[in-house]
């Protein structure tokens, strides 16, 4: 068997099709394709020379089950028209017809490969050339072009041996696929028609520095949103999503979209790994005996809610090789109020050569924006925090399936019942459970409140702003009930109203602010975090704290990973994180080692940058865009969007302007958006800060 190249780093692929009034045939030969599962198809493949990217008809992906990663597609044709467009890009193994060669590719996923392409059967024409009377063509089943072969599988292309008329005709050609012909058939011509493709696809490995250069050149900036690319694969997870959700008893039940047609994962029982895991963490769990007890805390509590079952010895010999162990380890998190252990399941780790999550399906999760969850929280002066307990476990898993997501403890397999933290899926099902609970109480409850749950809910957390106390109050209870519907609880509930707090449960309250009632000295409403944003209740402002990094030595990674510790998804920070990212991109362009320390320049100017972290706690943004105890009399509410831009960086701001009837003015600014200027000399600066401009207007303030 011979094996294809490595795909390349980025490549460039040209296909030029072309038909005239004499028909003219391009070098097709069948093959047979095998999908991930088993499942095989002949196909009509074309062997394209000028081409060094391979690409393979949607519907054909589909039917094999093929599922891949998501990657941009740019595509240029004459005239230099550029399009840009996202595309799956999936694996195929493919065989010659009589079986002697195979060979691994990549696949750009396409509606169609190449259009009106003549697909000649020579086994029909080989009477009408001399030189073809001898070669035994197989026979070509479909008129249409089902895979592209570039380049990429240079080994498909040699050339065995060859046969040619010295009028003209068409060329024979032997390759390890098969007989290939090329040149004017018999055939009645075509329409007359001239196109032309040009497609880039940037796929494959890339270096660091290009990873990090992409995160921000090539963000969507001023680009024209094209929506999200939905994979076939994507749209047969949601046809097994939409057919398996059941709703009772409260609870909603869903499947996992196996890849395997037969509705199974395919794995083999993983219990040496298993147990091989189990003991790595039980030496590293004796070294720290709080941590241990910690540990075996949340492993009862899983039993003792009935989150997981014991799964007795003979039920797990029954099931042989069918059943999958995660592996799971511990996850230290001092910073959190409540959970500060968490036991991850281990989905990613793999026996055999698989893991259980490359066995499924998952599509994106369908979580709300982050920004325009964040905005929305700003717009009145009453706000509301809460989040669900456990979300994940509440959604049922199909009892199918519940055998692939056993563990063991104690020398004991315990099986759960409903979603798991790590499972590729769990993201999507735990999103769609909400949308089902709205669904099926819609006749219950009043739009508006379920609107709140399906815009304000990002994942498991809810963030929401008031107009008035009542309102908030009755948000609180009508969310609270709706979600309980689907046995979603609300926790952890805070507002920057004691009205508000006053009718929740102390039980169901923040910690923090239970610590803060609690100590009579300092009774005020406490600080929180909230989707990685600190948020004091106290004086409703937002708040930043971040620590100066230990001494350390400094390099790219160290540097990066400083940079990427600042979360600031509204650009309050702008004016100090772009400083960062301009001097970052110096060290790109100075073609620093990603792991070489930095020289003496450089290390003094990022150690004093880092210096200024701690001076960040001392920056504070109103939360909401009114001023505080004047909300209801805002006169206008207008919107204003300034850009600049620099040698160095680009930049967007948006401000909220709030005049009052008296004539006071409030100005916040909810969004900022900031970029170090692309390294390419002939890019203009201003055009970036119209694009910046562009992405700050259509996107969050659309609503």
């Amino acid at each position: 068997m011979r094996s294809a190249p490595p795909a390349p780093r980025q490549e460039s692929s040209h296909h030029a099709s072309v038909s005239v009034p004499q028909t003219t045939a391009f070098a097709t030969v069948p093959v047979k394709i095998i999908g991930p599962t088993g499942k095989s198809a002949i196909c009509t493949a074309m062997l394209d020379s000028s081409s060094t990217a391979s690409f393979i008809r949607e519907d054909v992906a589909h039917e094999l089950d093929m599922a891949g990663e998501v990657h941009m597609l740019n595509t240029s044709t004459t005239g230099a028209q550029h399009t840009s467009s996202y595309r799956e890009l999936v694996k195929v193994q493919m065989e010659s017809i009589d079986g002697t060669v195979s060979y691994p590719l990549k696949a750009c996923v396409y509606d169609h490969v190449t259009k009106k392409t003549q697909v000649a059967d020579w086994s029909r024409y080989t009477s009408s050339y001399e030189h073809l009377k001898f070669i035994d063509f197989p026979e070509i089943s479909s008129t249409t072009v089902d895979l592209l072969i570039g380049l990429d599988v240079i080994d498909a292309h040699a050339s065995l041996a060859e046969y040619r008329s010295s009028s003209g005709g068409p060329i024979a050609r032997k390759t390890p696929l098969g007989w290939v012909c090329m040149g004017p058939t018999p055939s009645a011509p075509s329409d007359d028609e001239l196109s032309v493709n040009y497609v880039h696809a940037l796929y494959g490995e890339c270096s660091i520095d290009s990873l990090v250069q992409n995160f921000w050149n090539l963000e969507a900036v001023g680009m024209k949103h094209e929506g999200t690319y939905i994979t076939s694969a994507e749209k047969l997870a949601e046809e097994i999503f939409e057919k398996s959700i059941s709703f009772h008893d409260q609870r909603v039940t869903m499947a996992v979209p196996w890849i395997h047609s037969n509705g199974e994962p395919g794995v083999t029982a993983n219990r040496a790994m298993a147990d091989h895991r189990l003991c790595m963490l039980g030496k590293s769990l004796d070294k720290r005996p709080e941590l241990k007890a910690a540990y075996g805390k949340v492993i009862c509590s899983h039993i003792d809610k009935g989150n997981v079952r014991a799964v007795s010895a003979a039920e797990v010999e029954a099931d042989g090789d069918d059943q999958w162990l995660l592996p799971h380890f511990a996850l230290v998190r001092d910073d959190k109020a409540t959970t500060k252990v968490r036991v991850i399941f281990d989905a990613a780790a793999k026996y055999d050569g698989t893991s259980i999550n490359e066995c499924m399906y998952a599509r994106p999760a369908l979580q709300n924006d982050l920004v325009k969850v964040l905005l929305r929280f700003r717009k009145e002066p009453v706000m509301l925090t809460a989040d669900i307990t456990e979300m994940f476990l509440q959604v049922v898993l199909a009892e199918q399936d519940r055998r692939y997501h056993r563990f063991v403890w104690d020398s004991s397999v315990y099986e759960f019942e409903g979603l798991v933290f790590g499972i590729k899926a769990s993201p999507y099902l735990a999103c769609k459970a909400l949308q089902v609970v709205c669904r099926e109480t819609a006749d219950k409850y009043d739009p508006a409140m379920l609107q709140i749950v399906d815009r304000d809910m990002y994942v498991d957390d809810l963030l929401h702003s008031a107009v008035s106390v009542p309102e908030a109050i009755r948000t609180q209870q009508t969310v609270q009930d709706i979600l309980e519907q689907g046995s979603f609880h609300l926790r952890k509930w805070l507002s920057n109203s004691s009205e508000v707090m006053d009718g929740v449960l102390e039980a169901d309250s923040s910690p923090q602010l239970l610590a803060s009632i609690n100590d009579h000295d300092n009774c005020v409403l406490p600080s929180v975090k909230t989707l990685g944003v600190m948020w004091s209740a106290e004086d409703d402002t937002f708040a930043f704290q971040f620590k100066p990094p230990a001494t350390e030595k400094l390099t790219k990674p160290a540097v990066l990973s400083k940079m990427a510790s600042i979360f600031d998804p509204r650009g309050q920070l702008a004016p100090f994180t772009i400083r960062s990212r301009v001097m970052f991109q110096e060290l790109c362009i100075l073609g620093v080692g990603w792991d070489d320390p930095l020289d003496a320049d450089h290390t003094r100017r990022w150690t004093s940058s880092f210096s200024e972290l701690g001076d960040l706690a001392r920056v504070r943004a109103p939360r909401c865009f009114k001023c505080p105890g004047r909300e209801s009399s805002v006169a206008t509410l207008s919107l204003h969007v300034l850009t600049d831009a620099s040698d160095a960086a680009y930049t967007a701001n948006v401000y909220v302007r709030a005049e009052y009837p008296d004539g006071n003015v409030r100005v916040t600014l909810p969004l900022a958006k900031a970029r170090p200027c692309p390294i390419k000399e002939d890019v203009d600066p201003e055009a970036g800060a119209e694009g910046c401009y562009a992405w700050c207007l259509p996107g969050p303030y659309s609503e």
